[in-house]
């Protein structure tokens, strides 16, 4: 229904900065999360109409589409953490290892590379 809704959109809105700037920390994001969880929740207690059955069924589906949106934000931020890792992998390879090999590269393709110079 419409509290469900309401609540959904609370926990987007109130994740949303954190979303932005993923990756994050685990404590971020589980705070953000936290934050998100309790916003939708008040939300969702404002606006609900009907008996309690039906408040519960709602809050179920809440309950549901936060725990999506969640499992996204760990997914996304887990994404993001492994390709900045492997860019910043990649930056220490051709910065410290590439740069040295170069001239041990442009030495043994002009066949000048000594078994000597190998042993440095």
């Amino acid at each position: 229904g419409r509290a469900v809704e309401i609540g959904l959109r609370a926990f987007s809105s109130a994740t949303l900065d954190i979303a932005a700037r993923l990756p994050v920390s685990e404590e971020e994001l589980s705070e953000a999360i936290e934050n998100g969880e309790a916003s939708a929740r008040k939300c969702f207690t404002e606006v609900a109409i009907g008996d309690k059955s039906a408040q519960e069924e709602f809050l179920q589906e809440l309950e549901k589409g936060i725990a999506d949106q969640v499992a996204r934000l760990r997914r996304d931020n887990e994404t993001r953490a492994t390709r900045s890792n492997e860019v910043w992998l990649r930056q220490q390879w051709e910065g410290r290892v590439e740069r040295s090999l170069a001239d041990f590269r442009r030495q043994h393709e002009e066949g000048s590379l000594t078994l000597d110079a190998c042993k440095e």
